[in-house]
């Protein structure tokens, strides 16, 4: 089970993989709190790109 969990994170599916460990209640054995710290980190990177994506045009001037 801890592989599957291991690939699903590996693919940047962190909630999916804490749906696993809810759904069988391996929250003693598999703590949850790294998978929302990746999840986070994660989604700071996909802000951070977005928001560059799209202040690139304003800063040319317009």
């Amino acid at each position: 089970m801890r592989d599957s969990i291991d690939k699903l994170v590996k693919k940047g599916k962190e909630l999916d993989a804490l749906r696993i460990v809810f759904a069988f209640e391996l929250v003693n054995k598999i703590p949850p709190v790294p998978f929302l710290k990746a999840y986070g980190k994660g989604s700071k990177k996909t802000l951070k790109k977005c928001v560059t994506r799209e202040a690139t045009p304003f800063s040319h001037g317009q």
